[in-house]
């Protein structure tokens, strides 16, 4: 596939809605072995029916502060992708 080609599909999935980016995960034992123990932690925590509201609370906010984090660097990563394609242009 020559870089016009690539260009063009990959222009037509993000048009068409077919480009998800954000939904790649590492591919690293350290990721998984991670996944593991916050699943582990979560399980243990759920047992406990006094802390379970509370952990819920939490992750829900975590989930918004996480959210606004990722848009954040998705327009960061965005100029500094169209930066740097300007300076080569140059």
């Amino acid at each position: 596939m020559d870089i016009k080609q690539e260009k063009e599909n990959l222009l037509e999935k993000l048009y068409y809605g077919d480009l998800f980016p954000t939904k790649e995960i590492p591919n690293d034992k350290e990721y998984f072995k991670l996944l593991a123990e916050i699943s582990d932690y979560t399980e243990r925590i759920k047992e406990n029916s006094e802390v379970r509201q509370i952990f819920n609370e939490l992750m829900e906010k975590i989930a918004v502060k996480e959210g606004m984090e990722a848009e954040n660097q998705f327009q960061l990563g965005f100029k500094m992708a169209t930066k740097l394609i300007i300076e080569g242009m140059k």
